[in-house]
């Protein structure tokens, strides 16, 4: 699985995806945690060869799990709520694995 870098350079905050075992960044540096897992999302879909069931990328638990109103979440269906990680690799939530922004900035402080 591939983890999520945060990283400084030129005055600007990006993230990129590296592969753990060669240690080589296989994203472009991204601008926001969301392109970093939209990217993310659609690498993983293009890389599955096998029937895809899902007619939309986006997660339909992540969805309702957002949809508030009067601070009660909103569920369709009278069953219990759902986490919102799901089965697939692409379901859980996108979190940064190495953040190098930190020792950076302290260093432009000093």
């Amino acid at each position: 699985m591939l983890e999520l870098i945060k990283d400084f350079e030129s005055f600007q905050i990006f993230y990129y995806w590296i592969d753990p075992d060669t240690g080589k960044q296989v994203s472009p540096k991204l601008p926001t945690l969301e392109y970093a897992r939209e990217w993310w999302l659609s690498y993983y879909t293009d890389q599955y060869s096998g029937e895809e069931r899902r007619s939309s990328k986006i997660d339909r638990r992540e969805k309702s799990a957002k949809m508030k109103l009067g601070g009660t979440r909103i569920f369709f269906s009278k069953r219990k709520p759902q986490s919102c990680q799901g089965r697939r690799v692409t379901d859980v939530p996108v979190q940064v694995s190495l953040d190098l922004t930190i020792p950076k900035l302290a260093e432009i402080k000093a």
